[in-house]
């Protein structure tokens, strides 16, 4: 089994720039770096993660899967099941699981995931969760949610890292022994819009469909009114559909 090494930090550039060198440095998988704070954490496609100390848990996990590197993105659907039965099972939520890499809870984003493949050695995947705050800023309060909004408690952060490291670590040793199907299934199961009508949002392209589920690619699958199927691998943004008038 594998254990959470967990290096804590205070006010870093990036958990997952000190976990990259660390991984580069040869330090096993399930290295764990934590901070209280980032003054430049990263989201997908270059976008800020908006934290203030001891609000979020911010951390950066090490991998090193004996796999291709093309098969890297599965990485991506482990630590999101890992962090999405952590919210159900430990703290009672239901969560959803959002392509590519968000998880929502009552359709607010609680979770940001940025996998970062690190050369052939491996890959860091670096994970927020919302936990204490009250509030959020303008550009965000709408769509965002935390743990002390939804559930009335204040949680000490590193448990809540060191609760994530092991329900991370988990669904990752079963994928070791299992495979990406058995993973892949029960992602799934927490799939957030199956059977949905959506927009997708790209650059330079709007793509319309209902989400017919995802393949082992990684790729969302989207059904077209013509009941054909379309691969969309990568995406600005996913948005339900608003009924048209």
């Amino acid at each position: 089994m594998i254990e959470p090494r967990i290096h804590s930090y205070g006010t870093v550039e990036s958990t997952n720039d000190i976990a990259i060198e660390m991984l580069r440095r040869g330090e096993p998988e399930g290295t764990v770096v934590t901070a209280l704070s980032q003054s430049n954490g990263r989201g997908r496609r270059g976008r800020n993660w908006f934290d203030r100390s001891g609000d979020c848990a911010l951390m950066s996990m090490i991998f090193t899967p004996n796999v291709h590197i093309s098969r890297m993105h599965e990485l991506s659907f482990v630590v999101s099941l890992g962090v999405a039965n952590f919210l159900a099972l430990v703290h009672g939520l239901k969560p959803a699981l959002k392509w590519p890499n968000d998880i929502l809870v009552d359709e607010r984003k609680i979770v940001g995931i940025l996998v970062e493949t690190v050369d052939r050695l491996g890959a860091v995947a670096g994970i927020g969760l919302n936990v204490n705050q009250i509030e959020f800023p303008d550009e965000i309060k709408d769509s965002a949610i935390s743990l002390r909004i939804l559930t009335g408690g204040c949680f000490e952060i590193d448990e809540q890292v060191r609760g994530l490291s092991e329900w991370i670590l988990k669904v990752y040793e079963e994928y070791l022994a299992r495979g990406f199907d058995f993973t892949l299934t029960r992602w799934r199961e927490r799939m957030w819009g199956l059977g949905k009508r959506v927009e997708i949002s790209m650059t330079g392209n709007v793509i319309i469909g209902t989400i017919d589920g995802v393949d082992l690619s990684g790729a969302l699958i989207i059904k077209g009114e013509d009941g054909k199927t379309q691969a969309v691998h990568a995406a600005d943004a996913v948005r339900m559909r608003q009924k048209e008038r």
